[in-house]
């Protein structure tokens, strides 16, 4: 018989533009003997309206940049298909999903995986280098990770199949980290949910077919609640003059009472747009964003406090994308706002 030829695809998916933002995602496909399957390639692909003009559909690249790393990433899945086809005289030896894995170099749904080897390939691969994950968020996977090979090695469990981690072992999990770890309810809390998402992938790359962890009840909220401001330690940040006389630190502690003011994370903000600021009575503005990671609505009056730190930071509206705030880091942040804590004992 013929062999019929396999065909691959990359496309942009300009029928689900995203409403947080406002971006389209990119999809490859694969289509052999009548049959297909397609994946959504990673968040960091996506495609902004203004670029479409720019995706030729031939070449499946982006013509506007020539170091544009979508490209890579583009070029390295048609590099691999074709390495595939021609390892097996053009002929598909194996199910077209497992097709699918090799060109997205993702791990083969028959290779032999334990549990830590699973792990360390996904932190390795889908971590790390993400550029959309912080680096507390990225230190939190590594800990959670940290953690279960403890528990693995302590039960002589180190070398078990992935397939073979149960929902039992889960909860022997939950309960060591309690107990031998000492970790506090909300702390084992977030381990558990970044070892959640880490077996959901392996559902998804059809490794194993249930979640360990998925059935867990957790403990979100932490035995001591965490100290809050007052408002008159907010007058003392706002007012003090060794912030002010400091070149370093007025923009970062504004950075901070913006964050107070309007409840949005440092990631909100590196993102603000002035698309998401509407002038609507005497002078006065509403913010009407999403929260970056949960993607909740926010809508406020902005506190006059919040407006005339946008007025003494904010860029030009042209100017870097539209975005409000010039760009910083979250551990420069981080560093600074300890820096003044400590050095004006702004808490009692």
């Amino acid at each position: 018989m013929r062999q019929k030829n396999c065909t691959m695809h990359i496309y942009v998916n300009t029928l689900k533009k995203s409403k947080i933002t406002q971006k389209y995602p990119m999809y490859l496909k694969l289509v052999y003997n009548g049959e297909k399957i397609e994946t959504r390639l990673p968040k960091t692909m996506d495609v902004m309206e203004s670029e479409l003009k720019f995706w030729d559909k031939s070449s499946t690249l982006f013509t506007h940049k020539k170091d544009d790393p979508r490209n890579i990433d583009l070029m390295d899945f048609q590099v691999r298909f074709n390495k595939y086809l021609r390892l097996n005289d053009h002929r598909l030896v194996d199910p077209i999903n497992v097709i699918m894995a090799k060109v997205l170099n993702k791990p083969s749904i028959d290779k032999n995986w334990t549990v830590l080897s699973y792990c360390e390939y996904y932190f390795q691969n889908r971590v790390k280098d993400n550029i959309e994950r912080g680096k507390g968020t990225k230190t939190n996977y590594q800990k959670a990770i940290t953690h279960l090979t403890n528990f693995l090695v302590k039960n002589d469990l180190a070398k078990l199949p992935l397939d073979s981690f149960k929902h039992k072992h889960a909860q022997d999990f939950q309960i060591y980290m309690g107990s031998d770890a000492q970790n506090v309810a909300s702390s084992t809390t977030t381990n558990i949910i970044r070892l959640n998402t880490i077996f959901k992938e392996a559902i998804n790359e059809e490794l194993i077919t249930k979640n360990p962890f998925s059935q867990l009840k957790l403990h979100y909220k932490a035995v001591n609640r965490t100290p809050t401001l007052t408002i008159s330690q907010l007058s003392d940040i706002i007012q003090s003059e060794g912030i002010k006389n400091d070149p370093k630190l007025p923009f970062f502690r504004d950075i901070f009472l913006f964050t107070c003011f309007t409840g949005l994370s440092t990631v909100d903000i590196h993102k603000l747009s002035y698309d998401a600021l509407f002038k609507f009575y005497d002078n006065r503005f509403k913010l009407d964003t999403s929260r970056q990671k949960t993607g909740k609505i926010v809508i406020q009056v902005l506190p006059d406090c919040a407006k005339r730190i946008i007025d003494r930071h904010g860029l030009l509206r042209h100017a870097n994308q539209g975005v409000v705030f010039p760009s910083f880091t979250d551990d420069d942040f981080r560093e600074k706002l300890k820096l003044f804590w400590a050095k004006f004992s702004i808490y009692s």
